[in-house]
């Protein structure tokens, strides 16, 4: 939990009836982030599918690659202009920053992030997406690219067209020759609900 007043670790439980964790806060007096970073993994396309490790455990790999993940959900009352808790990047190596709150988007206008790789502005496409748009796996609703305006480059604008819970997604590949991979592949997503 990351939020003015400094960064407080969570405790984290496997969720009984589904596979992900769960964590519990119980202050959101204060507009935060709850961060979450999966370490890097490495996978590897084998003939016999999608398999834990590097080529050097799996010689008949198509390919290797390292996976690590950074997500963000934003917490708390709606930030005003002068603050800045929604708006400061927390220094993931890929990071979606929004340039306001959010949650204070109207439905039909377009909420304004910014794409950060190793803290520098990064040209990649951004995806998007609201609870109940769809029931199918790796569906998104929202599709654009990065752009440069007055206020600099790597600017990323989502349309919300619904109420609710919302989801914004990117991803990178960077080279990585260490560990017998051929790539590292960067995920980030920022999560926010807004208001009908």
């Amino acid at each position: 939990l990351i939020t003015d007043a400094g960064q407080t670790e969570l405790d984290v439980t496997p969720n009984p009836n589904a596979p992900n964790l769960v964590a519990s806060v119980d202050d959101h007096a204060q507009t935060g982030w709850i961060a979450a970073h999966r370490l890097p993994v490495v996978w590897s396309q084998t003939p016999d599918g999608w398999q834990e490790g590097g080529l050097e455990q799996h010689p008949d790999a198509l390919t290797a690659s390292r996976y690590e993940k950074f997500a963000k959900h934003l917490i708390g009352p709606q930030a005003t202009d002068d603050n800045a808790v929604a708006t400061t990047p927390l220094g993931d190596r890929l990071e979606i920053v929004p340039l306001g709150d959010p949650r204070r988007t109207k439905i039909g206008t377009d909420a304004e992030f910014r794409i950060l790789l190793d803290g520098e502005p990064l040209t990649t496409t951004v995806l998007a997406t609201y609870a109940g748009f769809t029931p199918t796996p790796s569906s998104w609703a929202y599709y654009t690219e990065t752009l440069a305006d007055d206020r600099g480059s790597a600017i990323a604008k989502v349309r919300i067209s619904a109420p609710g819970l919302w989801v914004v997604r990117v991803a990178t590949d960077i080279p990585d020759a260490a560990d017998g991979v051929r790539v590292h592949n960067l995920r980030a997503t920022l999560s926010f609900h807004v208001d009908g």
